[in-house]
C-alpha cells in the first residue's frame, strides 16, 4: 500500500514516513500541496494524509482538488493537523470529502490504527458515491475563505504573543552579555519569519477571493494586511536600534506609510506630523503602532467617504511626566454617543484602540470634535 504525506514541517514529514514505512507501507513525501498533486497525477497511491496550514497550497485546498477529479477522489483523505482543530475545520474538513480529521499529537500506536483502519474499510468507501463540488463551488469558496481567515485571527493572537514572550526574553537577555547576540539574533529571525508567513498568506488568499470574485472578505484582509505591517515596521526599527527607545514621530511616519503603501487610496492625504523629541519603548511602540494604524485606517474609511482629500495632523507632547498624543482629522468627526464613551455601535477596530489604550499602555483616552475628529491619548513616560 503506497502513502503520500503533505506537510511543510520536515520534522513532521520525516518522523510520520519513517513510522509508516517501518510498519510496511510505501511511503512519499511532499511539502505542500502543489507538489503532491504533481505526483498525484504521475503515480498511484492508496491513502493521502496532509496538514492543512501549508504554502502554496494548503490541505483544504489539495483535498478540494482531488475529490474533484474522476481518479484521485476515490483515493482515502485523512487530514493530520495541529493548527486546524476547531469542530467547524473539522466539519469543513469532512464536507470537502475526507474520511478522517486527526488533530495533532496522536500516539504512533494509534496513528497506524487510524490507517489500518482505513485500508480495512477501502473496498466500502470506494462504493460510496463521491459527492461532486463543482456544483457546491461557490459555497466551498466561501466556507474556505471563512475557515482561513478565522485562522489568520488566530494567528495574529499567537503572533502578539509571541512577540510579548520575545520581550521578556529581551529583558532578560540584556543580564547576559555573552549570550544576549545569538540568542537575540534567532528571536528576531523567528518574528520576522512569522510577520513574513503571514503577509504572504493574507495576499495569497486576498488574491484568491479578488479572482473568486468574492468581495465581502477583501476589506477585513485589508485592515489585517495593515495591522501586520504595521507590527513588522516596528520590529524592524527596535531591530535596527539594538531595541534602543524609539522616536515616537518617527515610528508614526513609518507605520503610516506603510499602511499606505499596502492600502491604496486615489484620494489626497496631507499628513502632518509635528517634529518630536518623545521616545517610548518596545512594549509602548508595538502597542501603539497597532493603535496608529487604527486611527488612521478609520480616517480612511470614514472621514473619506464624500471627498476627495483630508488632511491629519499628529502632535505629541510631554505634560507633567505623560505623554500626550493627539492625531486629528478634518472629516465628519465623532459621532456624540462615540464622545460619551459608547462605542456599542462601532467597529472592532475602535474597540481595539480602547482596549489597547486601557490595558497594554495603561492610558486615557478622549474623543473630541474640532473641525474634524480629535483623539487625545495620555500615558506615561518611559
Amino acid at each position: 500500500m503506497k502513502v503520500l504525506i503533505v506537510d511543510d514541517n520536515r520534522d513532521n514529514l520525516e518522523m510520520l514516513g519513517t513510522l509508516l514505512s517501518g510498519n510496511g507501507y510505501e511511503v512519499s513525501l511532499s511539502v505542500n500541496g502543489k507538489e503532491a498533486l504533481e505526483k498525484l497525477y504521475s503515480e498511484r497511491f492508496n491513502l493521502i494524509i496532509s496538514d492543512v496550514l501549508m504554502p502554496v497550497m494548503d490541505g483544504f485546498r489539495l483535498c478540494q482538488e482531488c475529490k474533484k477529479d474522476k481518479k484521485l477522489k476515490v483515493i482515502p483523505f485523512i487530514f493530520y493537523t495541529a493548527t486546524y482543530v476547531d469542530k467547524k475545520d473539522e466539519e469543513f474538513a469532512l464536507y470537502l470529502g475526507a474520511q478522517k480529521f486527526i488533530r495533532k499529537p496522536k500516539t504512533p500506536d494509534k496513528l497506524l490504527e487510524i490507517v489500518k483502519g482505513i485500508f480495512n474499510n477501502a473496498h466500502e468507501l470506494n462504493m460510496k458515491p463521491q459527492k461532486s463540488l463543482t456544483e457546491e463551488k461557490k459555497d466551498v469558496l466561501e466556507l474556505y475563505s471563512e475557515r482561513l481567515i478565522n485562522k489568520l485571527e488566530k494567528k495574529m493572537l499567537d503572533l502578539e504573543s509571541e512577540i510579548n514572550k520575545r520581550k521578556q526574553v529581551e529583558m532578560e537577555l540584556r543580564q547576559l552579555s555573552k549570550k544576549q547576540a545569538v540568542l537575540l539574533k534567532e528571536v528576531n529571525h523567528r518574528v520576522r519569519n512569522n510577520l513574513t508567513a503571514l503577509l504572504s498568506m493574507v495576499f495569497s488568499e486576498k488574491d484568491l477571493l479578488e479572482r473568486k470574485k468574492l468581495h465581502k472578505y477583501i476589506p477585513f484582509l485589508n485592515d489585517l494586511t495593515a495591522r501586520i505591517q504595521g507590527l513588522s515596521v516596528v520590529h524592524t526599527m527596535l531591530t535596527d536600534s539594538g531595541w534602543e527607545n524609539l522616536k515616537l514621530d518617527q515610528l508614526c511616519k513609518k507605520v503610516i506609510n506603510a499602511t499606505l503603501k499596502y492600502i491604496y487610496s486615489s484620494k489626497r492625504i496631507k499628513l502632518n506630523i509635528i517634529s518630536s523629541d518623545v521616545f517610548v519603548d518596545s512594549n509602548q511602540a508595538h502597542n501603539l503602532a497597532l493603535i496608529i494604524n487604527e486611527l488612521f485606517t478609520n480616517s480612511l474609511k470614514y472621514a473619506l467617504q464624500d471627498r476627495d482629500r483630508i488632511a491629519i495632523e499628529i502632535k505629541i507632547t510631554e505634560e507633567d511626566g505623560n505623554i500626550v498624543f493627539r492625531y486629528s482629522d478634518d472629516g465628519p468627526g465623532y459621532p456624540q454617543e462615540m464622545i460619551r464613551g459608547d462605542y456599542s455601535k462601532i467597529s472592532t477596530g475602535f474597540e481595539l484602540i480602547s482596549g489597547t489604550i486601557k490595558h497594554s499602555i495603561l492610558g486615557r483616552l478622549k474623543l473630541s470634535n474640532d473641525n474634524g475628529a480629535v483623539t487625545t491619548i495620555v500615558f506615561g513616560k518611559v
